[in-house]
């Protein structure tokens, strides 16, 4: 005669689905870290983008700013290239260092040569511009333009 346990006291869990849970476990652990550090990558990346975008974006309002500041000088011109520009901008008063002459202090502003140029680097066959070099210079003994006196009709 055989004796029979009890069907409560065979209760439990066999050794192969212990090692298949941990197994699973394991896989389904090993794919949620990967999935993390792509998505951390990702993000480092999309922040890494978005820092260069502002940059870029500040060096074109500063670029803006100054083109519109140009100014017509007959002694001095707009030059240009495919990597550089030079120009003279009209600086505003607020800008410049106060002055103790009576007749610099009554001038609304004073005259700057500008100039601009693209650092390049050579990537294999291609170049890419790296960053912008931007030289300020005073730009003395200006003949002031007189107003036009047909523009004011």
């Amino acid at each position: 005669m055989t004796l029979r346990l009890p069907i409560r006291a065979r209760r439990g869990f066999t050794l192969i689905e212990v090692l298949l849970a941990i197994g699973l476990t394991t896989a389904l652990l090993l794919v949620a870290m990967t999935f993390y550090q792509q998505s951390a990558n990702l993000r480092t990346q999309i922040l890494l983008s978005s820092e260069q975008l502002t940059a870029l974006r500040l060096t074109m309002d500063q670029v803006t700013a100054d083109l519109r500041s140009a100014a017509q000088v007959p002694s001095a011109s707009f030059i240009g290239g495919p990597s550089s520009i030079e120009f003279v901008r009209l600086t505003p008063p607020s800008a410049r260092p106060p002055s103790t002459n009576p007749i610099a202090r009554s001038f609304a502003g004073s005259y700057q040569r500008l100039a601009l140029s693209t650092l390049l680097e050579q990537n294999g066959t291609n170049l890419s511009v790296t960053g912008l070099t931007r030289t300020e210079s005073p730009l003395n003994a200006v003949a002031v333009p007189s107003p036009d006196p047909s523009r004011n009709r």
